[in-house]
């Protein structure tokens, strides 16, 4: 199968300068050589803690930082041998985190949602501006009267029903949603949650969806990819991954996400240690100085990222077999 988007061991690492001459000193890997596929119409999820590179890794894909090494190809094509950012604009776009910092304040609805229709001449008149903003608002599942308002006139929930309405503008393929309800209500998160599953089918998009809720993940996304400091170490199915998680580290999340049962009784697995930092030299697994099932390889050998079953790949020499 033909896959949308692909990203072949990609890496980002960050000098990190000390004393007056700003000699780097180390460096900081925020992305060590991943890779993975996003096909046509499909959500992949990227979960993982704070810290972990999945925004880095979102920004990498829109071209808003440059990577140390690697490629990303979107049908086929390497992105980072466009000599423009434009045509890239029209096939990738995001929906941020904070739905109030990402929304200029001295603009008007209108002018945030439809400044990139007239910047890609997708529009010629203010009339035709005016009307395919109101017809975007609507879609999102607000008024078309509200396009003279500022952003501060708005609820958090409808602030970012505007910033999916801007990331639709262009009719993009590929939109990266990095933690898109994590600052809303609860009652709201699922009042978005549901807006862009409405809106994936309609327009047939794929999605990057970046979280830490494994809930909503679960429920939106068909693929899973798991980070942990800077590298994926577990990629399988939605139902595969939470059903019979491989990597122990996989498993430690899923023992954390609550369950809305009282009755069940859930084993929590508590990680020992702080996360480490990605700046640190490890002669095996990054994971093994918190992993509960450690063995002496573990410290000595970094793991392969291999295929346990159909779909289902992990880095781990305890599923591996070594």
């Amino acid at each position: 199968m033909k896959n949308l988007l692909e990203a072949k061991n990609l890496r980002k690492y960050f000098p990190i300068e000390r004393g007056f001459w700003r000699k780097t000193k180390a460096m900081l890997k925020a992305v060590d050589g991943v890779s993975f596929s996003i096909g046509f119409k499909e959500a992949l999820g990227l979960v993982g803690e704070s810290g972990c590179g999945k925004t880095t890794i979102g920004r990498l894909i829109l071209k808003l930082l440059e990577p140390t090494s690697g490629a990303v190809f979107l049908e086929n094509e390497d992105i980072f041998k466009k000599t423009t950012n434009l045509n890239l604009a029209e096939e990738i776009q995001i929906i941020f985190q904070d739905p109030f910092s990402s929304l200029n304040p001295r603009l008007t609805i209108e002018e945030i949602v439809g400044e990139s229709l007239i910047f890609h001449k997708r529009v010629r008149t203010r009339q035709e501006k005016r009307k395919a903003v109101g017809e975007l608002l609507q879609k999102v599942g607000l008024n078309s009267s509200f396009i003279g308002r500022y952003p501060h006139q708005f609820s958090g929930g409808e602030r970012q029903r505007i910033g999916i309405a801007r990331a639709l503008a262009l009719r993009p393929r590929l939109i990266i949603a990095d933690e898109p309800v994590s600052s809303l209500d609860v009652s709201i998160q699922a009042q978005i949650f549901n807006l862009m599953k409405d809106l994936q089918e309609e327009y047939n998009l794929a999605f990057l969806f970046i979280a830490h809720n494994l809930e909503i993940v679960r429920l939106f996304c068909k693929r899973v990819a798991v980070m942990y400091l800077g590298k994926i170490v577990e990629i399988a199915s939605s139902d595969s991954l939470f059903q019979e998680p491989l990597h122990p580290y996989t498993q430690a999340l899923i023992s954390a996400t609550p369950v809305a049962d009282p009755t069940v009784k859930k084993k929590r697995i508590v990680l020992k240690g702080e996360v480490s930092h990605s700046i640190e030299s490890f002669s095996g697994c990054p994971f093994h100085p918190r992993c509960f099932k450690a063995i002496p390889l573990c410290s000595k050998v970094i793991p392969s990222f291999e295929e346990k079953r159909d779909g289902h790949w992990v880095s781990c020499h305890l599923v591996n077999g070594k």
